[in-house]
């Protein structure tokens, strides 16, 4: 194999699943040698900067709870024309205070099966065990070494809370839609209170207030916004037919007007 994945490991706000996003492939070849290695160091070092703190994207336990199937029936049995793909706020992982997300490379030399992903960048394990889904998911146990031995959001984990697909759906789209709708800084703001109620489908309809409240004002303010712009869109519609209307009259006149002088001479 010549080109390579690369991947960071990202953590979702909603149902705290840690999994692998591939971010661009490499090709190894080209960063041979004790000049290609110092070549190889720095350009990882720029990229792991220049990744963004969250992105919007497919978690695969996202995928799993608003469609009530495995990540891997989903795929096979989705319209990729027509289905909704969930994008879901998650967070790169860093695992040191004050170092950026570490980047890791596939070393498998097979095409096929389960990736190999070792670390290329930065400061993280030496290694990812990767579950069984082909998603992406990281096996959990696998992170007990760097501090992580978090069990990820199980519903049978929330007493007293089993929501449905279409729930786990309304959530997740609420999340989502918000985060595309509103301005960078508030959309950033609104991501950072989701990481802090991680996993927020467990706190979204919390009594001392869940983040679902918030992000129903968002979503809720988002839309009379575009109504609203709607709504000023079409009252200029209006004006500019009612001008065009005048100065179509105004130009029939003029014609009018100038046939008759036409006419007198």
């Amino acid at each position: 194999m010549s080109a390579r994945d690369e991947a960071c490991v990202f953590r979702c706000a909603l149902d705290d699943t840690y999994f692998v996003a591939v971010t661009g492939t490499v090709e190894l070849k080209q960063f041979r040698g004790k000049q290609g290695k110092a070549a190889y160091d720095e350009r990882n070092a720029a990229r792991q900067l220049a990744l963004p703190p969250w992105e919007l994207l497919r978690c695969p336990s996202c995928v799993e709870l608003c469609s009530n199937q495995s990540y891997e029936a989903w795929l096979r049995d989705c319209d990729r024309e027509t289905a909704r793909t969930p994008l879901s706020p998650c967070f790169a992982v860093s695992f040191e205070e004050g170092e950026p997300p570490p980047m890791f490379v596939d070393r498998k030399n097979k095409p096929g099966g389960k990736p190999k992903y070792e670390l290329a960048s930065g400061v993280g394990p030496g290694g990812l065990e990767i579950d069984g889904s082909y998603s992406g998911r990281i096996w959990k146990p696998s992170l007990k070494l760097v501090g992580i031995d978090r069990p990820r959001y199980e519903q049978q984990q929330q007493p007293g809370t089993q929501r449905s697909a279409e729930e786990h759906a309304a959530m997740q789209s609420a999340a989502e839609t918000a985060l595309c709708r509103l301005a960078p800084p508030e959309a950033e703001a609104l991501a950072r209170k989701l990481e802090a109620a991680c996993p927020a489908y467990a706190t979204w309809a919390a009594a001392s207030g869940g983040v679902g409240a918030v992000v129903d004002k968002a979503v809720a303010r988002v839309q009379a916004e575009a109504e609203a712009c709607d709504e000023a869109k079409a009252r200029e519609g209006e004006r500019l037919a009612a001008v065009e209307k005048a100065n179509r009259k105004a130009r029939k006149e003029k014609k009018r007007a100038a046939k008759l002088k036409g006419q007198e001479q």
